[in-house]
């Protein structure tokens, strides 16, 4: 009896530790508006080297993507530049 009782309680205090929000409202803390922060990056000139190959099955995920739109809704009907073309502001 005495220990399902501790089971419990040490229960209890896990479920709390994980989310106290499950135990009634926690009072409001104000916090400060987030400031934009400059963020450090180096740059170096890319060169070619020796890598390993491996040769593996597997699948590859992306950190991170970018989604690209449109200012407009409208309908691509050309394109009037090559592929790795330089393209300035206003080209047609």
């Amino acid at each position: 009896m005495i220990g399902v009782v501790v089971l419990g309680v040490a229960a209890t205090a896990a479920a709390w530790k994980w989310n106290p929000a499950l135990f009634g409202a926690q009072p409001a803390v104000a916090q400060a508006p987030a400031a934009t922060r400059a963020i450090p990056v180096e740059v170096d000139t890319a060169a070619e080297k020796d890598g390993v190959q491996v040769d593996a099955l597997g699948t590859v995920t992306p950190m991170a993507s970018v989604a690209l739109k449109p200012r407009v809704d409208s309908e691509i009907t050309g394109i009037h530049f090559a592929d790795g073309a330089k393209v300035k502001q206003r080209d047609c």
